[in-house]
């Protein structure tokens, strides 16, 4: 049971958070669908303890949609083939290189947030820090 809850169900999530990600192209609905789904499965398929699990993939489903959002952002931005059509190419992607600086610390605290709610939730200690 242990291995559905640390393997399967993320590598799902990440994948559905893809495809929902480029259906709905909103990290937050992405995040509250899969959060909504999970909620449900706690309270009929499985115990009330899966609820922190089902908090803990709807984190994953939005960091996994925000980053594939940002990925498709920076590959719109650079597969541009002429300055005519792209006029200021360059500010674009110093203005996408700064985005992208901001999400990465944006993540980096999600993660160590996560790490210490994993921590204090399930005594799960993970003691690495994002080297930079």
């Amino acid at each position: 049971m242990n291995i559905l809850f640390l393997f399967i169900f993320p590598i799902a999530i990440i994948l559905i958070s893809i495809v929902l990600q480029k259906l709905l192209r909103s990290p937050i609905l992405v995040a509250i669908l899969v959060f909504a789904v999970f909620l449900i499965l706690a309270y009929t398929v499985y115990t009330t303890e899966f609820v922190l699990y089902a908090l803990a993939y709807a984190i994953i489903a939005y960091i996994t949609a925000q980053l594939f959002r940002l990925i498709c952002c920076l590959k719109n931005r650079i597969h541009c083939p002429q300055e005519s059509i792209c006029p200021g190419r360059e500010n674009n992607i110093d203005e996408a290189v700064e985005g992208l600086q901001d999400s990465i610390g944006t993540l980096e605290n999600n993660i160590l947030d996560l790490n210490d709610v994993l921590s204090q939730a399930l005594g799960i200690n993970c003691n690495r820090r994002i080297k930079r």
